[in-house]
């Protein structure tokens, strides 16, 4: 069996991407066997699902589920539809959210990945600066970090506005990175699934020595203003939320997308098929997530729609800065 080789991330668009093509260990003129548990593709989702799961699985209830799968299904469908209905139905006892879908659907999620638009860090008062992300992307990092050095020395600003409306997250590295440069040290969060990892705001030393950002130990001190709204998902999420308990960072805007799991793309041995599978879940450093419930803003802003271009001053970013107020 080969399975897919993915990069983990926390975005509301695609969870789990960067997934490499394998090669089918099945050809398409291969004959399924009726008894579904006795084929590769079965086995495969068996051993995918014994490895993702951080509770202990019932193969037989796995089992029966799939049989019920199978049973249900009218007696003129092909057996390939019945093999699709049964790593369905035993993918979801397993989570309610994984799916056995079809290659296109797959690829149809990759090609939904929101664009990488690049951090725009600009000064809007004296003491206040205003940095908008609208993805964590890997270059996320260094194009705040480069954007600061100008801006190092002058001892007026003591407050930041992080602007995240519309942004789904990012790879879980890049969301630790951007957090370091808001927070020393400490958890932004966890993601729980087959183990607990935390995620600590913390860079790479190699990226400290080539993008040094000369006003960090200012910004760990600065007063952080967030602001948010209902399509600030995931990963994006935890980093609100981890700056809020940590930071004492107030969030603004609308509640949140409640989006906190994280899902793998993965094929078993057909061409045409891929499981959707559940890994993991992000909690804040207490232990809560914000899966189907979202974030609860601090301060209450009347929805505008999408954030404002990087040269545009609007109504929330202007509320925020009435909230920072000398």
């Amino acid at each position: 069996m080969r399975v897919a080789v993915c990069l983990l991330v926390a975005s509301a668009a695609l969870l789990l991407v960067g997934c490499a093509t394998p090669t089918s260990n099945t050809s398409e003129d291969d004959r399924l066997p009726e008894d579904i548990s006795q084929s590769a593709e079965w086995r495969a989702f068996v051993g995918i699902a014994s490895r993702s799961r951080f509770e202990p699985f019932s193969a037989p209830t796995l089992a029966q589920a799939c049989k019920n799968a199978v049973a249900a299904r009218p007696p003129d469908i092909p057996l390939a539809m019945a093999y699709d209905a049964c790593i369905d139905a035993a993918a979801k006892m397993l989570e309610p959210g994984n799916f056995y879908i079809s290659d296109i659907e797959a690829r149809a999620l990759i090609g939904s990945r929101p664009k990488h638009e690049a951090p725009v860090v600009k000064r809007v008062r004296a003491d206040v600066l205003l940095v908008s992300i609208p993805t964590f992307s890997p270059s996320a990092y260094a194009a705040i970090s480069s954007q600061l050095r100008g801006l190092a020395l002058d001892p007026r600003i003591r407050n930041v506005i992080i602007d995240i409306r519309g942004s789904s997250g990012g790879v879980l590295e890049d969301i630790k990175e951007a957090g370091s440069l808001f927070m020393n040290g400490g958890h932004l969060g966890y993601a729980r699934g087959s183990k607990d990892t935390p995620v600590r705001a913390v860079v790479s030393p190699e990226r400290v020595r080539s993008y040094p950002a000369l006003l960090a130990a200012d910004l760990h001190q600065a007063r952080l203003v967030i602001l948010v709204d209902g399509r600030t998902a995931s990963g994006a999420e935890l980093f609100a939320q981890g700056l809020r308990l940590n930071r004492s960072a107030d969030l603004m805007g609308s509640r949140t997308a409640g989006i906190a799991g994280l899902y793998a793309l993965q094929r078993l041995t057909r061409k045409d098929r891929v499981l959707k599978m559940w890994i993991a879940t992000l909690y804040d450093t207490m232990d809560r997530t914000w899966e189907g419930i979202g974030l609860e803003v601090d301060i209450g802003l009347v929805a505008l729609g999408a954030g404002a271009p990087s040269n545009v001053i609007d109504g929330w970013v202007a509320a925020a800065m009435n909230h920072l107020a000398p």
